[in-house]
């Protein structure tokens, strides 16, 4: 069982994981953090988070998909929540900010629900 939450660490700390959250944050000129630590606290992010989904898998009857979904679904909030507080970005208006929500909600969504489910399931 904790081999489980190792290869869920693993797999959410891996490259196909955050090489297009790198690429996207790197273009971006308008924010106010450092792009070196973000490129060293975000594939600790998706792997704990990715191991977290993995134990609410292993203790309840959610099954990993479900899970899974949970798990992105309150990790698109936790970032979301962390940027507004953090004012991680020089956003003008309300609806630059609405828009990067979205973009936060769905590539975590697609990170969590396909590569990661697809890595957790073919390849470890």
């Amino acid at each position: 069982m904790g081999s489980s939450y190792l290869k869920g660490f693993i797999v959410g700390s891996s490259l196909p994981i955050f090489a297009l959250f790198f690429y996207n944050v790197g273009k971006m000129k308008d924010i106010n953090y450092s792009y070196e630590k973000y490129t060293l606290i975000a594939p600790l992010y998706f792997g704990i988070m990715t191991s977290l989904a993995q134990f609410l898998a292993n203790k309840s009857n959610l099954g990993l998909n479900k899970s899974i979904f949970v798990i992105s679904i309150l990790s698109s909030i936790l970032v979301s929540v962390f940027i507004t507080i953090i004012k991680a970005y020089n956003f003008t208006s309300l609806t630059r900010w609405v828009k990067q929500y979205i973009i936060i909600t769905i590539a975590h969504l697609l990170t969590y629900n396909v590569i990661i489910i697809y890595l957790l399931k073919n390849i470890c």
